[in-house]
C-alpha cells in the first residue's frame, strides 16, 4: 500500500534539492464503460467515455526552482454542450513555479493544487473510479490561482501548509476583490513504527468571500484519517461548509446561511492469493443544506480492482446514489430518487 505517499515528507535539511537532468513528461487517462439500470441517463443507457486525460510536463529551472504544467482533457457538461464544441476539450489544470530553498520548504506560485486535493487523493487513491468527496460535492476546487507554502515537519512527522488564492477554482476567472485564506496540517505521528507508520491524520480550514462588496462569505472545514497495513487499508473524512449571503451587501444586517456537511468512509482489501486483485468500497452521506429536510443523499460504491501492471488498473464496480426525496430527472422528465450504474473503469498512468 502507498497510503501516505504524499504525506510522508523528507526531514528538514539545509541541503539543496538535487536538480534533475531535464524535463519529464507523464500523464494519466481515466476511461470507462457505463450501463445505467435506473437514473438520469435513462434505464438501459450505456456508453463508452474518456472521462479525463492529464498530460504533465515537469522541468527544472535551476537549483531551487522547478515548473509544472498539467493539461486536462474533459467533456463539457450537458448544460454547456450547445454553447461550445461538443467533443473533448482541453483546459489547464496546473501551471506553477515551485521554489524550494531547502528540502523542507516548497513555495508554489500560479495555478496551484488545492488545499485538500493532495491528501484526499493519496488516501482514496481511485479518483479514476470516483472523484474525491470535496470535489464530488463541490466543497473545494482541486486547483486555483494563487500561492501556497508547505513545510515538512522534522522526522517525517508530516507537513503544514498555507494557501492564499482567488477562490473561484481553476475553471473560472476571478470576478471579485476577495481571496481565500486556508491552512492544512497533516500528521504521520508514528512514522518510525513499522506497523503504524502509514497512519495519517489531517485537518484543514478555509475562509473567504465573494461579491463586489462582500455579498457572500464562506467557510470550509474538514478532517481526514487513513491507515494501511498488509493487505488492507481504510480511511474516512468529514467536511463542512457554510455560505452566508448578506442582504444589500450589509455584513451586519439580515443574512441567509446555507450550511452543509458530507461524510465519506472507504477501504480496500487485497486478495491474499493474488495481490493484484482487490475489493474496493466506499460509502458517502451528503447533506447540502442542513436547515432543509429531505435533501440529503447517500452513495455506495463497490468493485473489484485488477492491477494489470504497475501503470494500468481496471475496476469492475457498482455505484448507486439515493436521495431522501425525488430530486433527479430522467429523460422522460420524471422525478426519481435513484441513480444506479455499473462500470468498467480503466486508469492508465504513463
Amino acid at each position: 500500500m502507498i497510503l501516505a505517499c504524499i504525506i510522508v515528507l523528507p526531514a528538514m535539511s539545509q541541503d539543496k534539492p538535487v536538480t534533475p537532468a531535464g524535463p519529464t513528461v507523464g500523464g494519466t487517462v481515466f476511461a470507462n464503460y457505463s450501463y445505467t439500470t435506473t437514473g438520469v441517463a435513462g434505464n438501459g443507457f450505456n456508453a463508452f467515455e474518456v472521462e479525463r486525460a492529464y498530460l504533465t510536463v515537469k522541468a527544472p529551472m535551476g537549483d531551487d526552482w522547478k515548473a509544472q504544467i498539467t493539461t486536462d482533457v474533459f467533456r463539457k457538461s450537458p448544460q454547456d454542450a450547445n454553447t461550445y464544441y461538443r467533443g473533448l476539450s482541453v483546459r489547464m489544470k496546473f501551471a506553477y513555479l515551485d521554489y524550494a530553498p531547502m528540502k523542507s520548504i516548497s513555495i508554489k506560485m500560479g495555478l496551484v493544487p488545492g488545499i485538500w486535493f493532495p491528501i484526499e487523493d493519496a488516501l482514496w487513491k481511485y479518483r479514476g473510479v470516483q472523484t474525491t468527496p470535496s470535489d464530488k460535492y463541490s466543497y473545494l476546487s482541486t486547483a486555483d490561482l494563487g500561492v501556497s507554502a508547505s513545510y515538512a515537519l522534522p522526522e517525517k512527522f508530516g507537513e503544514a501548509s498555507v494557501f492564499y488564492y482567488n477562490g473561484e477554482g481553476y475553471t473560472l476567472p476571478d470576478t471579485n476583490r476577495f481571496k481565500d485564506i486556508a491552512g492544512r496540517l497533516v500528521l504521520t505521528p508514528f512514522s518510525s513504527n513499522e506497523i503504524l507508520k502509514s497512519l495519517t491524520i489531517g485537518a484543514f480550514g478555509l475562509a473567504g468571500g465573494s461579491g463586489v462588496a462582500t455579498a457572500k462569505t464562506k467557510t470550509r472545514y474538514g478532517v481526514i484519517a487513513g491507515y494501511a497495513y498488509s493487505i488492507a487499508s481504510v480511511g474516512g473524512e468529514y467536511i463542512m461548509r457554510e455560505d452566508r449571503y448578506n442582504r444589500a451587501n450589509n455584513l451586519v444586517g439580515d443574512s441567509t446561511v446555507i450550511a452543509g456537511a458530507a461524510l465519506s468512509v472507504f477501504g480496500e482489501i487485497k486478495a491474499p492469493f493474488e495481490p493484484r486483485l482487490s475489493v474496493l468500497w466506499r460509502y458517502d452521506m451528503s447533506d447540502p443544506n442542513t436547515s432543509v429536510s429531505n435533501d440529503a443523499t447517500t452513495s455506495i460504491l463497490g468493485g473489484i480492482v485488477w492491477k494489470a501492471t504497475e501503470k494500468i488498473i481496471f475496476s469492475l464496480d457498482y455505484q448507486k446514489a439515493t436521495g431522501e426525496s425525488k430530486f433527479l430527472k430522467n429523460p422522460n422528465k420524471t422525478l426519481i430518487d435513484t441513480d444506479e450504474k455499473f462500470f468498467v473503469h480503466t486508469i492508465v498512468n504513463f
